[in-house]
Protein backbone atom coordinates (compact mmCIF):
# COMPACT_ATOMS: atom_id res chain seq x y z
CA UNK A 1 0.00 0.00 0.00
CA UNK A 2 2.77 2.41 0.97
CA UNK A 3 4.74 1.47 -2.16
CA UNK A 4 1.71 2.10 -4.39
CA UNK A 5 1.21 5.54 -2.88
CA UNK A 6 4.88 6.38 -3.45
CA UNK A 7 4.62 5.30 -7.09
CA UNK A 8 1.49 7.43 -7.58
CA UNK A 9 3.24 10.44 -6.08
CA UNK A 10 6.21 9.95 -8.39
CA UNK A 11 3.92 9.64 -11.42
CA UNK A 12 2.10 12.84 -10.44
CA UNK A 13 5.43 14.66 -10.12
CA UNK A 14 6.50 13.54 -13.61
CA UNK A 15 3.11 14.55 -15.00
CA UNK A 16 3.27 17.96 -13.34
CA UNK A 17 6.83 18.67 -14.48
CA UNK A 18 5.88 17.66 -18.01
CA UNK A 19 2.77 19.87 -18.02
CA UNK A 20 4.73 22.91 -16.86
CA UNK A 21 7.53 22.31 -19.37
CA UNK A 22 5.27 21.87 -22.39
CA UNK A 23 3.11 24.81 -21.36
CA UNK A 24 6.17 27.06 -21.17
CA UNK A 25 7.54 25.67 -24.42
CA UNK A 26 4.32 26.15 -26.41
CA UNK A 27 3.22 29.45 -24.88
CA UNK A 28 3.12 32.21 -27.53
CA UNK A 29 5.10 35.37 -26.98
CA UNK A 30 4.67 38.82 -28.48
CA UNK A 31 6.50 39.82 -31.63
CA UNK A 32 7.89 42.87 -29.85
CA UNK A 33 9.74 40.76 -27.30
CA UNK A 34 13.06 42.33 -26.30
CA UNK A 35 16.34 40.42 -26.35
CA UNK A 36 16.27 40.37 -22.55
CA UNK A 37 12.72 38.99 -22.50
CA UNK A 38 13.66 36.40 -25.09
CA UNK A 39 16.67 35.26 -23.05
CA UNK A 40 14.59 35.07 -19.87
CA UNK A 41 12.00 32.95 -21.70
CA UNK A 42 14.68 30.61 -23.09
CA UNK A 43 16.23 30.27 -19.61
CA UNK A 44 12.81 29.48 -18.08
CA UNK A 45 12.12 26.81 -20.72
CA UNK A 46 15.57 25.27 -20.20
CA UNK A 47 15.08 25.25 -16.42
CA UNK A 48 11.73 23.47 -16.81
CA UNK A 49 13.30 20.95 -19.21
CA UNK A 50 16.04 20.19 -16.68
CA UNK A 51 13.45 19.89 -13.90
CA UNK A 52 11.51 17.38 -16.00
CA UNK A 53 14.67 15.34 -16.64
CA UNK A 54 15.57 15.29 -12.94
CA UNK A 55 12.03 14.35 -11.98
CA UNK A 56 12.12 11.45 -14.44
CA UNK A 57 15.47 10.29 -13.04
CA UNK A 58 14.07 10.37 -9.49
CA UNK A 59 11.01 8.43 -10.64
CA UNK A 60 13.21 5.78 -12.25
CA UNK A 61 15.31 5.56 -9.08
CA UNK A 62 12.05 5.23 -7.15
CA UNK A 63 11.24 2.05 -9.05
CA UNK A 64 8.96 3.24 -11.84
CA UNK A 65 9.26 1.61 -15.23
CA UNK A 66 10.22 3.51 -18.37
CA UNK A 67 6.75 2.87 -19.74
CA UNK A 68 5.01 4.32 -16.68
CA UNK A 69 7.26 7.39 -16.76
CA UNK A 70 6.64 7.86 -20.49
CA UNK A 71 2.86 7.61 -19.98
CA UNK A 72 2.96 10.17 -17.16
CA UNK A 73 5.07 12.46 -19.32
CA UNK A 74 2.61 12.12 -22.21
CA UNK A 75 -0.33 12.94 -19.94
CA UNK A 76 1.51 16.00 -18.64
CA UNK A 77 2.42 17.09 -22.15
CA UNK A 78 -1.22 16.87 -23.19
CA UNK A 79 -2.27 18.95 -20.17
CA UNK A 80 0.35 21.60 -20.94
CA UNK A 81 -0.57 21.86 -24.61
CA UNK A 82 -4.31 21.85 -23.82
CA UNK A 83 -3.84 24.64 -21.31
CA UNK A 84 -2.16 26.86 -23.90
CA UNK A 85 -4.75 26.01 -26.57
CA UNK A 86 -7.72 26.67 -24.27
CA UNK A 87 -6.35 30.01 -23.11
CA UNK A 88 -5.62 31.11 -26.66
CA UNK A 89 -9.06 29.98 -27.87
CA UNK A 90 -10.69 32.03 -25.13
CA UNK A 91 -8.67 35.08 -26.17
CA UNK A 92 -6.63 35.07 -22.97
CA UNK A 93 -2.99 35.45 -23.92
CA UNK A 94 -1.82 35.82 -20.31
CA UNK A 95 -1.06 32.13 -20.06
CA UNK A 96 0.12 30.83 -16.70
CA UNK A 97 2.31 27.76 -16.59
CA UNK A 98 3.24 27.50 -12.93
CA UNK A 99 2.74 24.22 -11.11
CA UNK A 100 -0.12 25.64 -9.02
CA UNK A 101 -2.28 25.91 -12.15
CA UNK A 102 -1.88 22.21 -12.98
CA UNK A 103 -2.58 20.94 -9.45
CA UNK A 104 -6.13 22.31 -9.57
CA UNK A 105 -7.66 19.33 -11.44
Amino acid sequence: MQNQRKEQELLKKVELASAVYYCEKKKPYPNNETNEDYQMRRNRIEAERQNLELTEIRAKQGGLTEEAIREARDVGEAKGRRSVAEDMASGDYRIHCDSYYFTED
